[in-house]
Order: C-alpha cells, then sequence, then structure tokens
C-alpha cells in the first residue's frame, strides 16, 4: 500500500470502525482494511501479526471475502462481534470491548467460536484454561450455563465443560431443548446427567435423616424428639416426591 492509500485509510474513515482495529491503532501502517457485514470497518497490518500461522489464516479470511474494484476494502461476510474475535486471536491480544461491562453476547461469542474451524483455527487449540476466552466464556456461566457447557462439549473443551457443570446444578437437566442436546456429545450428556443424578442422590440422602436424637432435657423429651423427627420427615417427603433436585428450591435455601 502506498503512503497516499495509508492517508486515505485516515481520512476517510467513517465512525463505524473498530476501538482495537482501527486506522491508527498500531505503529505500522495498515495494508489490509476489512468490511464486516453491517459496514463495521477494520484496519491490519499482516506484519504485524505475531505468528506466520496468523498470517496465513488472515490470508484465508481475506480469500473468503469479496474485493472492492475501488480501493482496497474487502468484505467479509461475517458479523463485527465474529470478525472483532477473530482478529484478537491472531494478533493474541486483549480488548476491553470482550470484558464487562461492554461484555457481547454469549450467542456473538458462540457464533465467532464456530466460525473458527473455516479459517484453519481449531478452538481446543486456543481456548485453554489460561486463555482470555476460557475466562470469558465462563463468565457467561452464571446465567447461561448449559449453554456454556454444550458449547464446551461441541468443541471438546474438557476443563471449561468441568468447570461450567458445577454451575448446572442451580438448575435442572429436564426437558433440555433439542438445540442444547443438538450441541453435546453423548459422552458429555451422560456425564452430565450422572453429575445431577448423583447430586440429587446425595440431597435426598440429606432430606431422609431427620436429626440425630440427643440426651433427653426437661425442654426436649424423648417424645419431643420423636415429633420433631416425625414432622420432619413428614415436609421433606412431599418435596423428595415433589422436586428434589440440585437448583429447585432457591428461595427455601436461603431461609
Amino acid at each position: 500500500m502506498s503512503p497516499h492509500d495509508a492517508q486515505s485509510f485516515v481520512s476517510t474513515t467513517p465512525i463505524e470502525t473498530s476501538p482495537c482495529f482501527g486506522p491508527t491503532s498500531s505503529r505500522k501502517t495498515p495494508d489490509v482494511q476489512f468490511r464486516a457485514a453491517g459496514g463495521f470497518l477494520f484496519y491490519v497490518n499482516r506484519g504485524a501479526l505475531p505468528k506466520e500461522s496468523s498470517r496465513k489464516t488472515l490470508q484465508k479470511l481475506m480469500s473468503s471475502g469479496s474485493k472492492h474494484t475501488k480501493g482496497p476494502m474487502i468484505d467479509i461476510p461475517v458479523q463485527e462481534s465474529t470478525l472483532h474475535f477473530l482478529l484478537h486471536l491472531l494478533h493474541e491480544t486483549d480488548c476491553v470491548a470482550f470484558a464487562p461491562p461492554h461484555q457481547p453476547p454469549f450467542e456473538d461469542v458462540e457464533e465467532a467460536i464456530a466460525s473458527m474451524p473455516l479459517y484453519g483455527l481449531s478452538p481446543k487449540e486456543y481456548i485453554q484454561p489460561d486463555s482470555q476466552i476460557h475466562r470469558l466464556l465462563f463468565s457467561y456461566a452464571s446465567t447461561s450455563p448449559l449453554q456454556v457447557y454444550a458449547l464446551a462439549c461441541r468443541h471438546d473443551l474438557r476443563a471449561l465443560a468441568t468447570e461450567v457443570s458445577k454451575e448446572t446444578l442451580k438448575g435442572s437437566v429436564d426437558n433440555l431443548p433439542n438445540a442444547t442436546l443438538n450441541k453435546m456429545n453423548p459422552v458429555h450428556l451422560k456425564q452430565l446427567y450422572v453429575l445431577h443424578m448423583n447430586v440429587t442422590s446425595a440431597l435426598k440422602t440429606i432430606l431422609t435423616s431427620p436429626p440425630s436424637p440427643h440426651p433427653p432435657s426437661p425442654t426436649c423429651t424423648p417424645a419431643l424428639q420423636k415429633e420433631a423427627s416425625d414432622n420432619w420427615l413428614l415436609a421433606t417427603s412431599s418435596l423428595i416426591l415433589g422436586q428434589a433436585h440440585p437448583g429447585a428450591w432457591p428461595d427455601q435455601s436461603a431461609n
């Protein structure tokens, strides 16, 4: 790209420009200009990428788009959030746009990760337990545990699946939507059900065990202890028969 073209990058930049990949975001003059679906612009210098493999991936990204007959812009058929995500992977950089309170919707991140294999990127290779993407995905677990677990299963992210499985105990795995089931392989799905069954069994054991008797006193005679034990079993039996599973009674657990 000539100095004149580089200057035109800056002078003609519209408002819809990536805050992390703008025309002046790098010390090096951009030599690639992307436009995502919706008109959002990104500026990249191929020499700024840290690895040769990243440069090859960028070339695949460029080849997937359509170049304008006038000017250096390349239209990429993906949403802004997906392109933003992919460029951060290639540059091995973090950005405030992927941290609270600017966190993108989970669906956007899920779509971006699903697109990685199209450009030769392995989610399993990039989403390691100590990676920013792993931390980002786990941040959704408190509100969407089953969705995050399903994503982890789909891409064989075992560390993430194990970590998120604990969050799924806040709710039930009964009647999971087909869309969620289709993203899980049989092994991970079985592990999830076994986890919930084991915790449910332990919960029922606790509920069916009335308070242990203690030496009688004037205010707590054997008869009163038996009455308390009977009342305990009566109160818990309806819960056990009706809805004894983890996360079934969030209000009662706080009392």
